[in-house]
């Protein structure tokens, strides 16, 4: 999917009337990116069930050290659940992984690294990593997810755009003076919150039966 229709699809799905996701002197959203900034959000959520995955070989440093900077993307607060170590790397056959307990993180002076503790690479010996990474809008027109996922990241955004909405008549209602305003921008902000945890929910609820859909047995019929 390209990004354009992406953005199209969200703003048709929000139907922002008034414009408050617009640019304005005074409003919320002054920057113009409030819809790059729902659709990075829905992209972050979409990302925590279905992460992108990278394998990036580094070579080792020092005292069996691998400078984890050295990876793009990588966020070890992300990846450090699914986190995969292949030493030695050897392109045929299958891999050798190395243990969970074979290696230690450290964190020091903001400097990320990984240090070998059993089996020791020597220094400018390759190690491959296996990671994830999360979804955000790349510099390019295509987006990362696969376009049999677009619903959902529809959903997700215009969760994301709705509930901007909601936290901007919310904010409203405490500058004006007027009852009768107070009560109509609360029942907007309640209305567009309703509709945000709704797409929310149908979001998720697109990527769970494509996960069943995909792990059922797939059987060819002749006649």
């Amino acid at each position: 999917m390209k990004q354009d229709e992406l953005f199209r699809l969200v703003i048709q799905m929000v139907r922002d009337q008034a414009g408050k996701l617009q640019a304005s002197p005074g409003d919320f959203s002054d920057q113009p990116d409030a819809y790059r900034d729902a659709v990075n959000g829905g992209l972050a959520l979409y990302s925590q069930v279905r992460p992108r995955s990278r394998s990036y070989d580094v070579p080792c440093g020092k005292n069996g050290r691998v400078d984890l900077s050295s990876l793009p993307d990588f966020d070890f607060s992300f990846a450090s659940q699914l986190l995969r170590i292949e030493y030695p790397v050897i392109e045929p056959g299958e891999p050798q992984w190395v243990d969970d307990d074979e290696w230690i993180y450290y964190d020091n002076e903001d400097v990320p690294s990984i240090r070998f503790t059993t089996l020791i690479p020597q220094q400018g010996q390759a190690v491959r990593f296996h990671y994830n990474y999360p979804h955000v809008l790349p510099d390019g027109v295509d987006c990362t997810f696969p376009d049999s996922d677009s619903p959902a990241i529809v959903y997700l955004s215009a969760a994301q755009a709705l509930q901007y909405l909601a936290n901007e008549y919310a904010q409203a209602s405490e500058h004006t003076v007027a009852t009768a305003d107070i009560a109509l921008f609360i029942n907007k902000s309640g209305i567009y919150s309703s509709r945000a945890v709704e797409l929310r929910k149908l979001g998720f609820a697109y990527l769970r039966a494509a996960r069943i859909r995909a792990g059922q047995d797939v059987r060819t019929v002749r006649g």
